[in-house]
């Protein structure tokens, strides 16, 4: 059943390189199953993912990416340009994001899952 997740952390992939050995994986997961805690469950091991997560929210408030595709049209007919050309630039602009996303994410399947 782990062989089959080709992409999966290293922890899933082989329990050993993240608790010492297989038998000390099997030994959390029935610990787990009693109710017990591990050290992955505690919340001191997602403090810093947490902390992470919502500065990458609090900053992306910031960067303004909302105001750009909310008034965008707006801002560009304001500017002089028609509003097929203001709709254009924004179907350009969504094409743009939609490809950076797609290269992200491949990046992160080579890139961050080593």
């Amino acid at each position: 059943a782990m062989a089959a997740v080709p992409h999966a952390p290293a922890p899933v992939r082989k329990p050993e390189a993240m608790y010492g050995s297989r038998g000390g994986a099997r030994a959390c997961v029935r610990m787990w199953k009693r109710g017990a805690t591990s050290k992955a469950l505690e919340l001191r091991a997602w403090l810093g993912p947490l902390a992470l997560a919502g500065l990458v929210s609090f900053f992306g408030g910031f960067s303004a990416g909302n105001v750009v595709r909310n008034y965008a049209e707006q801002v560009l007919v304001d500017a002089g340009a028609s509003t097929a050309q203001a709709a254009n630039a924004l179907v350009w602009l969504g094409a743009v994001k939609i490809g950076l996303t797609a290269l992200t994410i491949a990046l992160v399947d080579v890139v961050g899952r080593r």
